[in-house]
Formats: C-alpha cells, sequence, structure tokens
C-alpha cells in the first residue's frame, strides 16, 4: 500500500526524498526528534502520520486530532467541518501504521518502504538542523530498541 500525503503536516517542504514519521503527540522521544525537525533543512521531506499510543498515553488519540485540526485550519482549510477531517485523518494515520507493523513511536518509513531506525534517523535530522549531513554507516545501534544500523531492504509495505 501507499502512504497518503494529503493534508499531512510536513516539515521542509522542499527536501528530495520523503521519510513518513508515525508519532505520538505525548511521546517525549518524539517530542525531541519534532524541535530538531522544526530547523532540519536537508534532503528528506518528513511527514507526520499520526500514531497515538492510547495504553500508554491516555487521551493520545484527542490530543492527536487536536493537533491535526490546528494545523489544517492554520493552512486556511474549511473550519465547518475540520475536526471531522481532522478525524478521519488520524484513523487513517493510524490503520496505515497498523499495516507498517508500527510497534512504537517514532517510527520512519522511507517513501520506497524501507524502514529507517529511529537511531539514524535523528541523526540525520539533527545534523540537517546544523546544515550537515550523516552517513548511515555512523549511527550508533539503538540499545532500546535493538533496531540495525542501517535501512531494511526498499520494498512495497505489507
Amino acid at each position: 500500500f501507499k502512504l497518503t500525503e494529503e493534508n499531512r503536516i510536513v516539515f521542509n517542504p522542499s527536501g528530495k526524498k520523503t521519510v513518513f514519521m508515525f508519532f505520538d503527540a505525548d511521546c517525549p522521544y518524539c517530542q525531541q526528534v519534532k524541535e530538531k525537525l522544526k530547523t532540519y533543512n536537508g534532503e528528506y521531506r518528513i511527514i507526520l502520520k499520526h500514531f497515538p499510543l492510547e495504553q500508554i498515553h491516555p487521551g493520545a488519540k484527542g490530543k492527536a486530532i487536536e493537533l491535526q485540526s490546528e494545523w489544517m485550519g492554520s493552512k486556511g482549510k474549511d473550519i465547518s467541518n475540520l475536526n471531522k477531517e481532522a478525524k478521519r485523518i488520524v484513523e487513517e494515520d493510524i490503520e496505515e501504521g497498523k499495516k507498517a507493523e508500527v510497534q512504537g513511536t517514532p517510527f520512519y518509513v522511507l517513501d520506497d518502504g524501507a524502514v529507517l531506525p529511529p537511531n539514524l534517523a535523528f541523526k540525520i535530522f539533527s545534523a540537517g538542523a546544523e546544515g550537515k549531513t550523516v552517513s548511515p554507516a555512523s549511527a550508533v545501534p539503538c540499545s532500546q530498541c535493538k533496531a540495525p544500523n542501517e535501512p531494511t531492504q526498499k520494498g512495497e509495505l505489507k
């Protein structure tokens, strides 16, 4: 399946490659990454996909809907059905996350279907925020998620 891009929050819209970031607004690590993305200007365009983890962050889905609604309102979208549309988008993101087998947040999927390890994504975004680039080989394995240093093989998401 193809991940949806329409009406999503985007960082660095001029990036030449796309990475989808599944995130939970209550996830502290997601917040760290989001702060880096505010000044990121590297090769990737980052599209946020809501994946609220209600089991550990009660009320996260409501917060995701509110965040999406605020963003759409700031882009001049029709206010009359904003919450309804935001809820539809969040629910669509959750379903796409399940299909992509998202287990936690943040979770990154490249536009070619490869999964980008969280530690590598953070290094890339941190370097890009400073106008630098980073090689995938320089990433340190993430001991918490046991993610590999290299992206998974390219291919279609399930």
